[in-house]
């Protein structure tokens, strides 16, 4: 089975994180994260097969960038 190198979760209403998608290229998963964040209005982290931190987007600090 392909392990993709990044992980792109969504922190649940139980306050638990959840696997929403892969990727193996970081351009699309920080694409994707921030899509996902902005369509779900959760948080959105993506992290490295390493479980290291690579980018995390907050549904109201994305809400007010874009006004």
């Amino acid at each position: 089975m392909h392990k993709f190198k990044f992980q792109i979760e969504e922190l649940n209403p139980f306050q638990e994180w959840h696997l929403h998608d892969s990727a193996d290229n970081q351009e699309y998963a920080i694409r994707r994260a921030e899509k996902i964040c902005k369509q779900i209005h959760r948080p959105v982290r993506i992290l490295t097969l390493q479980n290291k931190l690579v980018a995390q987007f907050d549904p109201e600090k994305l809400h007010s960038e874009s006004q």
